[in-house]
């Protein structure tokens, strides 16, 4: 799903306190008058504090201090071949901040311990024309002066903790005490990942041009930015048949490359391209892996009779395995084509290790700004990915898997 951000930030004048969509001049107005470059933004919730859900960028308030990464945005000219004031591309690398709605932002110095501490540092745009790019998470550092050469760091996260909690469920169904029942809450959308997960978005956008929007021939003030995920998301939800003898308790899943093969890759010096989102500086390393220890994750288990609890659950016309399953995510690069037997997951289930390979799809790869969901059946004859879905960035399912 593409992120919109809607950079008022050129039209929408924006005092130091930060006011959004509201158009504050100061000085005469004059054709070579600054303008205050500011930012507003429609786009709605960060899941955790990095993978982006929603249509915009919230966070819990209280915590600020880890959660609220604002968004950086650079200014290069017209032709896209320098900064926009001429020196050193740090004069014109701007980072935006938001209250915890996502809304009211503001280009800020130093974050401080809270949105309203937040250091303002309004950025000023003149008669010039200014060329555009914005990305998320904000980051100090940006390589390039040219549009074709504006990188920032995008290193995956190798290892991380995914913990769930009772009253988390993504699942399409949830338990309500007695009965599986449809699952109408907020949290069917949440996305269930490590806290350390990053989500590099970049600017999709055709037209990047503004200016101070003073003079006839300025292309104006504002524009709107086109936010899109520059990652693919790969969601696992596993139930068990009712076969799988022990207690279901999940506690590590492994995307790894299968013998001898480069797929997976987690190298350290990869970046992401902000006119596109491209990914490069990815070397082949045979033993990349990205490894996930899962605390809270009990696979629901079938059962023909008796009461049913969050982790049992009895076939009907409306209740089925993948149905009551909850999803768990990570992050990876994406890939052009995925063959045969090339790809591998573990996961660790009651402390023994199940190995299997991921089917291919029916698309022809792993898409940037794609969620694709692996349903897996836990059995006594086996584990099998038993279907498998694709999404943009919600949910669709990509196969199915046995154990």
């Amino acid at each position: 799903m593409k992120q919109l951000f809607s950079l008022a930030a050129l039209a929408a004048l924006l005092s130091a306190t930060g006011c959004t969509q509201q158009e504050i001049l100061t000085g005469d107005d004059g054709e070579n008058e600054p303008a205050v470059l500011g930012i507003s933004t429609g786009v709605l919730s960060a899941e955790t504090k990095s993978v982006v859900g929603g249509d915009a960028i919230t966070y819990t308030k209280t915590n600020y201090s880890t959660d609220a990464l604002g968004i950086g945005v650079v200014i290069l000219n017209s032709e896209g071949s320098a900064a926009y004031s001429g020196g050193g591309i740090s004069a014109d690398h701007v980072w935006f901040i938001g209250d915890e709605k996502g809304e009211t932002w503001k280009s800020i110095s130093d974050k401080g311990e809270s949105f309203a501490a937040a250091t303002a540092a309004p950025y000023t745009l003149s008669d010039a024309v200014g060329t555009v790019y914005a990305y998320y998470p904000k980051t100090s550092t940006v390589t390039g002066t040219t549009s074709s050469a504006l990188t920032i760091p995008a290193p995956l996260q190798k290892t991380g903790t995914i913990t769930l909690s009772d009253d988390l469920t993504n699942a399409d169904l949830r338990f309500d005490g007695g009965a599986w029942t449809q699952n109408a809450s907020a949290n069917k959308k949440k996305i269930i990942c490590a806290p350390v997960e990053t989500d590099y978005l970049y600017a999709d956008n055709s037209n990047r041009k503004v200016s101070n929007g003073r003079t006839q021939s300025s292309p104006g003030r504002s524009i709107d930015l086109t936010m899109a995920h520059a990652l693919t998301m790969v969601s696992f939800r596993l139930y068990n048949d009712g076969t799988l003898p022990g207690d279901g308790k999940l506690t590590q899943i492994k995307l790894k490359n299968a013998d001898s093969k480069t797929l997976i890759k987690t190298t350290d010096g990869a970046t992401m391209k902000l006119a596109d989102g491209t990914i490069a500086g990815l070397s082949t390393n045979t033993s990349d892996n990205l490894t996930r220890t899962v605390s809270g994750y009990t696979i629901p288990k079938e059962v023909k009779s008796g009461n049913l609890t969050l982790t049992t659950y009895i076939v009907s016309g409306t209740v089925t395995g993948p149905k009551v399953a909850r999803k768990i995510s990570l992050l990876t690069y994406p890939l052009t084509n995925i063959p045969e037997n090339e790809i591998e997951v573990v996961f660790t289930i009651d402390g023994q290790d199940y190995t299997i390979s991921l089917p291919v799809t029916d698309v022809w790869a792993w898409q940037a700004g794609t969620n694709y969901v692996y349903t897996v059946c836990a059995s006594q004859r086996k584990l099998e990915v038993t279907s498998v879905s694709v999404a943009e960035w919600n949910e669709e399912l990509g196969g199915n898997i046995e154990l």
